[in-house]
């Protein structure tokens, strides 16, 4: 399943699509849009939520049933800066805080898989990694920029 924290391949599939699942849903239940916060991204998971989203919109099945929303929905990916050992420090906090199953041993395999946003990926923003209260403003106010700028989702950047 893992080693001291780190998901292997298949299970992390899984726990990806599930949590991809429930966003999606989370939008149809009164959430506007999904933003991705997130240090540890690859390509492979932001295109994951790139098609689960594309799906969506088009009123495709999920596990909580046929996904129609009311709105478009639109995806940002905010690509947390972070160094090793902030990134040790943010995961042993969230582990203690909320028993979340990966463990600060997992994060130097993170730092040896981690893919920043390619030039072509419009819909990731780059945000340096803050505490938390901090961070959730700046992420805000991106979210709040992308609606008044215009959105550069993919589904919507053409």
């Amino acid at each position: 399943m893992s080693t001291q924290g780190v998901l292997e391949a298949g299970r992390h599939a899984e726990v990806r699509a599930a949590i991809i699942d429930d966003a999606i849903w989370q939008v149809d239940h009164g959430t506007a849009d999904v933003v991705v916060a997130c240090s540890a991204l690859r390509l492979v998971d932001r295109n994951a939520w790139r098609t689960a989203v594309s799906f969506a919109n088009r009123g495709a099945i999920s596990a909580h049933g046929t996904v129609a929303p009311s709105h478009p929905i639109h995806l940002h990916f905010v690509c947390l800066a972070i160094s090793e050992v902030v990134s040790r420090r943010a995961v042993r906090a969230r582990r203690e805080r909320t028993g979340h199953h990966v463990t600060e041993d997992a994060v130097p395999a993170q730092f040896i898989e981690l893919e920043p946003p390619l030039q072509w990926e419009h819909d990731c923003f780059t945000q340096i990694s803050w505490e938390r209260q901090r961070l959730k403003a700046a992420v805000e106010r991106h979210v709040v920029k992308m609606g008044v700028d215009g959105c550069d989702c993919m589904l919507c950047y053409r």
